[in-house]
């Protein structure tokens, strides 16, 4: 895919003549319409369906209304032939694409581009799905459609049933991969000491392996922009080489006796375990503590695979997970309840509800979400500080 759903949300006139100056052909990932079908409406709109459920059903990609495909001789002027009324076809298509495609398609994005001459030309970005097979309810069709090279094509019956598959193994596969690495964290942990361990798994895999080893991702990862936003707990940002490693690249805090450690690999799986916990003494036993500044982990982390996905041009749907483990005895500490320490937790661990990231979507509300439920697992309706 050419353009991620933020890219094409911002996308003005410049833009759009910076990316046909690329003389981009059109194939699996693209395609150029002058219009949509002339003939009648309700061709416009079958054409309009097939094309966006078969780029749905195949790898993603966007569709360009008001221009030209790139040929010899033709100019990116002569490429713009732009519409008139795009606004108001704009959010036709999108209710058409609400009403007409079972199941809807997560991420469909639909912008508008004005143009100086006063017409319009439209970018479709159509994710691929995790959703599919999706298929054309319109009228009395009821077809599915799949991107073949240049063209949008019938599924055939063994396309249909891998895409099924396809479909219901991919979050089958990521939670298996997120129990392993959760069994190997659990295994890490020495003399009962606990630790916040973070997950954020692709549900399906980025087009091609993350260059995890180039500077943008060390930059990432070491943290500059989350150390002035979150300054006072937990930023992830550390002044310590990221460390290759056999699957990407490791950072840490500190080279020896590290308090925490993130994993991005090439596949596009982000973690972080955090073992920085800190202990008072309440009464005669000392404590864990956790508090209201704890949510900056979540926070962090969530800002960290944020800048990743920029950086990586990724825009694929996610599973995240949270565990804190040894968690029995710990306690929240509050400074504006009457009693200021929770009661200890009483079980080995704290498991949070999956979280999913679909594509396009903001990650910061769920690291909030996250936030809401440490405390909710501790005895408490709302963030208390």
């Amino acid at each position: 895919m050419y353009l991620t759903s933020q890219k094409v949300l911002a996308f003005t006139e410049d833009d759009l003549r910076k990316f046909l100056a690329l003389a981009v052909p059109e194939g699996v990932y693209l395609d150029y319409k002058e219009s949509l079908s002339k003939t009648s409406e309700k061709d416009s709109k079958r054409e309009f369906l097939k094309d966006v459920t078969a780029f749905a059903n195949a790898a993603g990609g966007q569709v360009f209304l008001g221009v030209k495909e790139p040929t010899d001789g033709v100019s990116v002027d002569g490429q713009i032939v732009g519409l008139d009324g795009g606004e108001t076809l704009a959010q036709d298509l999108e209710r058409l694409a609400s009403t007409s495609i079972d199941p809807r398609i997560p991420g469909l994005k639909i912008k508008n581009i004005p143009l100086a001459n006063g017409k319009s030309c439209i970018c479709i970005h159509i994710p691929q799905s995790l959703g599919r097979p999706h298929m054309v309810q319109y009228e009395k069709n009821r077809l599915f459609y799949v991107r073949h090279s240049e063209s949008s094509v019938p599924m055939s019956t063994h396309e249909i049933r891998e895409a099924v598959l396809t479909s219901a193994s991919a979050e089958a596969h990521a939670r298996d991969f997120i129990k392993g690495k959760l069994s190997e964290a659990r295994e890490s942990l020495i003399g009962g000491q606990p630790a916040f361990f973070l997950q954020a798994m692709p549900l399906i895999r980025p087009e091609s392996f993350w260059d995890i080893l180039s500077a943008p991702y060390e930059k990432v990862i070491r943290g500059d922009m989350r150390r002035q936003r979150y300054s006072h707990y937990a930023n992830l940002a550390s002044d310590v080489a990221p460390r290759p490693t056999i699957d990407g690249l490791m950072g840490r805090d500190r080279r020896e006796n590290s308090l925490w450690e993130t994993e991005t690999h090439r596949t596009g799986y982000v973690s972080l375990i955090y073992r920085d916990i800190r202990v008072n003494k309440i009464g005669e036993h000392d404590c864990y503590i956790i508090h209201s500044g704890t949510c900056d982990i979540f926070r962090a982390f969530c800002e960290m695979l944020k800048e990743i996905l920029d950086v990586s041009e990724t825009d694929v749907p996610y599973l995240l997970t949270v565990a804190y483990l040894n968690a029995k005895g710990t306690r929240i500490y509050t400074a504006t309840q009457f009693d200021r320490f929770s009661e200890p937790y009483p079980k080995n661990e704290v498991v949070w509800p999956e979280h999913f990231r679909g594509v396009g979507e903001d990650l910061m509300p769920i690291a909030e979400n996250m936030c809401l439920e440490m405390f909710n697992a501790f005895g408490f309706k709302q963030i208390v500080t």
